[in-house]
């Protein structure tokens, strides 16, 4: 099928589970950074299991879609007009301009 691309279906096949491979070991790596951070914070801190799962429920519901997923929507800063580095902050990390929350249009009130 990408034959024409890669010389061979058996390149082809050859990349896609190389790409599969990197993919699993990101996956990991992430995992065993999260475990570690989430340590942290539970005995250095005092976070407690429930504090995690509203967390995780307010990130997800961000983007107005409680899906278990964060939004791949590209954000734009009004002020200097790059991309914003992460995917839901409130201030640019370019210019440090304020940033409307994703699915509400408003700036988020200043603590």
């Amino acid at each position: 099928m990408f034959g024409y691309m890669f010389g061979s279906s058996s390149d082809a096949r050859m990349v896609v589970e190389d790409e599969t491979k990197l993919d699993k070991l990101r996956i990991q790596s992430l995992e065993l950074t999260c475990a570690a951070m989430w340590s942290i914070l539970k005995n250095k801190v005092g976070t407690t299991d429930e504090e995690l799962v509203d967390a995780i429920h307010a990130i997800d519901e961000r983007d107005g879609v409680a899906d278990g997923r964060i939004s791949q929507a590209a954000r734009v800063c009004p002020h200097c007009h790059r991309k914003a580095l992460t995917r839901n902050p409130t201030k640019c990390s370019w210019c440090g301009g304020e940033l409307a929350l994703l699915g509400t249009g408003q700036v988020p009130p200043r603590l």
